[in-house]
């Protein structure tokens, strides 16, 4: 509730600038979408804070903060969409190898089972 309350602020006094801190932490992706088009559509800047991964869509530009001795980089929000898809690549790339693995590892130990061997 608090949120929309600063949303009804923000389109009331329509400043040029803002800066939203978690600002639609609490609310769904549709009412996310809704509050920021207005915003755009009322030619606010827009400063975001947020985990969001929808909140990019909003945005030109990303800080990409990396959590190594404070180090930050400024990306374009295309280049920190396909960052984000590669990593995403990466992360299933290595699920699978882990599956597999695992999957190898738990056939070798069924045939040895099954051949009357002590499991490893």
């Amino acid at each position: 509730m608090k949120q929309r309350i600063s949303f009804a602020r923000l389109f009331l006094h329509k400043p040029k600038n803002a800066v939203l801190d978690e600002s639609t932490s609490a609310l769904d992706t549709v009412n996310e979408a809704h509050m920021y088009s207005e915003m755009i559509k009322d030619g606010i800047a827009r400063l975001s804070v947020g985990h969001r991964p929808t909140l990019v869509d909003y945005h030109d530009d990303v800080i990409s903060l990396s959590g190594n001795r404070g180090t930050w980089s400024v990306l374009t929000a295309h280049e920190y969409r396909q960052i984000i898809a590669e990593n995403q690549a990466n992360v299933a790339a290595a699920q699978a190898l882990e599956a597999t693995e695992t999957a190898r590892k738990l056939a070798e130990k069924a045939e040895a089972a099954r051949n009357g061997q002590k499991p490893e």
